[in-house]
């Protein structure tokens, strides 16, 4: 599939209450600094946050011991979500056509670019989309996976893409150099 939706195991924490841009600050440096649905990303950590006291950090597989060892959680509910919430990425010269067919929210370019954060829905399942220059990453209810897989793999037949089934592919959330 051109655009492919691919599987890709990320790790998910989420901060809310209490002081959780002290405590995400401690995650990334500058992470208290960015405004609500934004984020900063480095190339194995990038935290979105998606109010002025809600955090969700995304970080790679194994990392998430060591983020969490930096987070005080006297200061903020720190919630471990790795384990509640699926990711899906859509990738490939496509994906926005995909997209456009799957969400009633305008995602074009121009309007959200790379670094944006959205809270919405996608085919009826809410969602957070974090979008990088080169990927749209999809955290979503892990119960309602292989239901959203599906429908995206509907309509990339619908847009004339041909699927190649669910692959792991590495994810870096900077931009690229």
């Amino acid at each position: 599939m051109q655009s492919s939706s691919t599987g890709h195991t990320l790790e998910k924490i989420s901060l809310s209450r209490g002081n959780a841009s002290a405590a995400a600050e401690k995650a990334l440096k500058g992470s208290s600094k960015i405004e609500p649905l934004n984020s900063i990303a480095d190339s194995e950590i990038a935290v979105l946050r998606l109010t002025n006291n809600d955090y969700l950090i995304l970080c790679n597989p194994g990392m998430e011991k060591n983020v969490l060892e930096k987070i005080d959680s006297k200061v903020t509910t720190v919630t471990n979500q790795s384990g509640a919430n699926g990711c899906l990425v859509l990738g490939g010269p496509r994906r926005d056509e995909v997209l456009e067919r799957s969400t009633a929210v305008d995602l074009r370019r121009d309007r959200v670019v790379a670094g944006s954060v959205i809270q919405s829905s996608i085919h009826t399942i809410n969602m957070t989309l974090y979008r990088t220059n080169n990927l749209d990453i999809i955290v979503h209810p892990r119960n309602l996976t292989e239901s959203l897989y599906d429908a995206l793999m509907d309509v990339g037949i619908g847009v004339g893409l041909v699927p190649a089934g669910i692959e792991t592919i590495p994810v870096s959330f900077e931009k690229e150099k």
